[in-house]
């Protein structure tokens, strides 16, 4: 194989292409998933439009969520839950937003998203539960995202 040789994906469901290529089935780079970039309701990885029905009554995620390549969660449960998420289906590292971003609808650069408690929560999924302790990969695109991690 002629290239790369190793990739690190920050964000995205490539758990499966991982697989693949571990097991021999197709040529490409040794991958080291994050799996879903973890984000809050408005947030990041949230990518509804204000016309989109809110997701308290039913409505529904953008396919990016429902295609496993970002998670929205809301509160330290659901930040560990989808942390550990990731962990079990094979991350190399945990990936959270903490600020907001280009790609996004609801979120101004300059906001801070998570609360302290919640990027503790995401930590501490990475640090203990797994063989070893995997590292954190935190976005922000504005100084608002670096505020919560002082």
């Amino acid at each position: 194989m002629k290239g790369f040789t190793t990739v690190r994906d920050p964000t995205g469901n490539t758990f499966s292409l991982k697989m693949a290529i571990d097991r021999g089935y197709v040529v490409g780079p040794r991958i080291y998933p994050s799996g879903p970039m973890i984000s809050q309701t408005s947030g990041h990885a949230d990518h509804r439009h204000d016309s989109d029905d809110s997701a308290l009554f039913g409505g529904t995620w953008d396919p990016m969520v429902r295609n496993g390549d970002m998670v929205v969660v809301d509160g330290v449960s659901e930040v560990l839950k989808a942390a550990r998420e990731n962990l079990r289906r094979g991350a190399t590292q945990i990936k959270i937003a903490v600020g907001g971003g280009t790609g996004s609808y609801a979120d101004p650069l300059d906001v801070a998203e998570f609360t302290p408690e919640e990027i503790r929560a995401a930590v501490q999924a990475a640090l203990t539960g797994t063989p070893m302790s995997r590292p954190m990969s935190i976005t922000t695109m504005g100084f608002g995202g670096l505020s919560t991690m002082a």
